[in-house]
């Protein structure tokens, strides 16, 4: 099977992800398989792959510390199978000068697939149809959503959706940039925010917003950033204003606004059901075992021991490492993880202003940072299609090395590492 072949089978992945797990977790186990098959050399001398088979062995060793070790070493398949599917996928992609279409082409293939997703969840909020559509959805979704009045189309929880959406709004937005035709493209970002705005997720609403921000900032349309902060700010004003300057904005600002950002809408909401609640345990629990965490798997039982309510995760990724696997191996992950972000950053930063290569790049760091915005209040980890979705933006991003200057060394030297081990470099 040659790199063309898995090229489209990652293009074939992305565009099943939102709408079956099945399909899509086969296609990305294929990719996998034959990706290290094919670069298995380039592979084993890239050393991105040392620093992940490194962590991935300390991680491995900390489930023996972990409350329920056997449970902790099940739920590293959220992790570290993963890991190789970011080295895979950047390989794929970061081939020279075909990298621009690569990541042109990904991005209309998420921004098309997004469509059907978006019909699905207004059929199932408008007309009621969600029994029928989580039916023939089959596979991706084996139970009722837990959100049943906010839009969840294939995803098990509103929340889900938006995050799904703030990535397919980002590349809508780069796509309609520089498509001759407009129209199609537009209805579809117009799509994009009822949607967003249907899934009452309030990361999903700040998510969209920065992303708004990022694009007129990028372009430049100063007076667009002002209008679009004017009603941002009367909307947070009307939720946490003091009452003498609140009050006559709740007027015009709807309550499912104002009362979503500062929770009145759901006055009756118990305690164990907020974040800060939730962070308040987390932490707690993370003093107790600092260093080795208590292991993937268990903080839903003592949340219910503790509350009598049942929650799988603490509703922010760090934290749920941080409880998982202890506090200097979370602090591993996310050293790594940035290092690799901030040197694709380096690299896209001396790329022309407005040209297809900077514009293209933007779309992806916006939608990885849109992605993990949306980690501060929830986890994408324990949702198989949003994790792919995470990783395969990362190893996109890694792929800007091929767009570093060879002729300057320290440029290169800064440029994400690996470029000169990787075949599809040269």
């Amino acid at each position: 099977m040659t790199a063309a072949t898995l090229w489209l089978m990652l293009q074939a992945m992305v565009a099943t992800l939102p709408v079956g797990l099945l399909p899509m977790a086969l296609l990305a186990a294929w990719i996998l398989v034959r990706g290290i098959w094919l670069w298995a050399s380039a592979l084993g001398r890239d050393p991105l792959t040392r620093s992940f088979a490194i962590l991935s062995l300390f991680l491995l060793i900390g489930c023996f510390w972990a409350e329920r070790p056997l449970d902790s070493l099940l739920g590293m398949a959220n992790l570290i199978p993963y890991f190789a599917l970011f080295l895979v996928v950047r390989h794929l992609l970061g081939g020279g000068g075909a990298l621009e279409q690569k990541l042109w082409r990904l991005a209309k293939v998420w921004a098309i697939a997004a469509i059907p997703v978006m019909g699905l969840g207004l059929v199932q909020y408008h007309l009621g149809w969600l029994q029928r559509i989580h039916w023939v959805m089959g596979v991706s979704t084996l139970a009722l959503p837990e959100t049943v009045d906010r839009l969840t189309s294939t995803f098990f929880h509103a929340n889900n959706l938006a995050c799904y959406l703030l990535v397919t709004l980002t590349m809508t937005v780069a796509i309609l940039g520089r498509s001759r035709f407009k129209v199609p493209w537009m209805a579809s970002l117009l799509l994009h925010g009822y949607c967003l705005y249907l899934t009452n997720s309030r990361s999903g609403w700040i998510g969209a917003i920065i992303i708004a921000l990022a694009w007129l900032v990028y372009y430049r349309w100063w007076l667009l950033v002002a209008a679009l902060l004017l009603p941002v700010v009367v909307s947070l004003m009307a939720a946490f204003a003091p009452l003498p300057i609140a009050t006559p904005l709740r007027q015009v600002v709807p309550l499912v606004i104002w009362g979503r950002l500062n929770d009145q809408l759901f006055p009756q909401r118990p305690i164990a059901d907020t974040r800060l609640f939730q962070w308040q345990f987390a932490i707690t629990r993370i003093q107790d075992r600092p260093v080795t965490g208590w292991g993937f798997q268990i903080y839903s039982d003592l949340y219910y021991e503790a509350t009598q309510y049942r929650l799988g995760h603490p509703h922010n990724l760090a934290l749920t490492l941080g409880f998982a696997v202890g506090i200097p191996l979370t602090l591993a992950v996310f050293v790594l993880l940035g290092s690799i972000l901030w040197r694709g950053v380096r690299c896209w930063q001396d790329l022309p202003y407005l040209s297809s290569q900077k514009t293209v790049g933007l779309a992806y760091l916006t939608a990885l940072g849109s992605y993990h915005l949306y980690n501060l209040t929830d986890v994408t980890l324990y949702e198989t299609r949003l994790n792919v979705l995470g990783w395969v933006l990362l190893g996109a991003i890694t792929s800007f090395r091929a767009w570093g200057h060879p002729t300057e060394r320290d440029s290169r030297a800064d440029c994400v590492a690996g470029n000169e081990m990787s075949p599809l470099h040269h």
